[in-house]
């Protein structure tokens, strides 16, 4: 595989995780294509575009407690490069984080 572009996916789950912890919605969804199609096992199956999952994303960093921040980490990554596409897997962690670090869910 190129370590270019699989040093480029590690930099978009690293860029994820800051967007998630920043509660930044459009640094969050700089990440994703116009056409996104995105699934979600909370409520809604699938959104279809930008427009909808940045409703989404609006809503569930609005929800989220000031004091807090959300840890996203990232295990089984998994990256597979081809010669005009690449793919990234993994199994995310979200953990809401009190201001002095203590992980509270």
């Amino acid at each position: 595989a190129d370590g270019g572009v699989v040093a480029d996916m590690e930099e978009m789950l690293t860029a994820y995780a800051a967007a998630v912890r920043a509660k930044d919605v459009d640094a969050f969804l700089d990440l994703y294509s116009d056409d996104v199609r995105t699934f979600d096992l909370w409520s809604v199956w699938s959104y279809d575009g930008k427009p909808a999952l940045r409703e989404m994303v609006t809503e569930w960093f609005g929800s989220l407690p000031d004091d807090e921040t959300v840890v996203v980490k990232f295990d089984d990554v998994r990256t597979q490069a081809g010669s005009d596409v690449a793919a990234v897997s993994a199994f995310p962690t979200f953990a809401a984080e009190a201001p002095d670090g203590t992980e509270l869910r």
